[in-house]
């Protein structure tokens, strides 16, 4: 991305069910290969996509109200932002629960996604948003500019990752 052009941005509301996260990475999938990023750290954003949505609606549920007869379909967001500094997928939930990485027993079907998404991205976190009742779970990866092709277009390619993940980084 060149210093001058403006950081680009997506955003997709999927309701809180089991095709929130095809949705989510079709959308993803769509939307990066749009913005020309390459093969590479759009498979690595897409896998985080997948696990951030998973959680989401894991957690977005709400609780029935008797008082509504139906209850209120629970909503995700997934945003995307690529600027100067990377490509940044959030995905927002109606939970306040932090995201927690457990240490999940190998045979478990469940609890190691947050452990994934820390070893492919380059710093992730959560934070408060005001005056909305949930959080935003968010990982940055690094990417860089490539070369210019013959045809004018650019991609945008995985930056040299640290050797060592420093872990959350957190936000209030």
């Amino acid at each position: 991305m060149a210093r001058n052009e403006q950081p680009l941005h997506s955003r997709c509301d999927v309701a809180a069910s089991p095709s929130a996260v095809r949705s989510g990475r079709r959308h993803a999938a769509e939307i990066l290969a749009k913005w020309g990023v390459a093969e590479t750290v759009a498979h690595d954003a897409l896998l985080i996509v997948s696990e951030l949505l998973s959680n989401a609606v894991q957690h977005a549920a709400q609780p029935f109200d008797p008082a509504d007869d139906l209850p209120d379909p629970a909503t995700c967001s997934l945003l995307l932002w690529l600027t100067e500094n990377g490509l940044t997928v959030s995905v927002y939930d109606a939970d306040r629960r932090p995201p927690v990485p457990r240490n999940a027993p190998t045979d478990a079907e469940r609890g190691r996604g947050l452990h994934l998404v820390d070893a492919l991205c380059e710093a992730w976190g959560y934070t408060h948003s005001s005056p909305a009742p949930g959080k935003l779970v968010w990982a940055r990866l690094a990417v860089r500019c490539a070369q210019e092709s013959p045809s004018g277009q650019r991609s945008l390619e995985a930056a040299a990752r640290p050797a060592a993940s420093s872990g959350v980084v957190m936000s209030a």
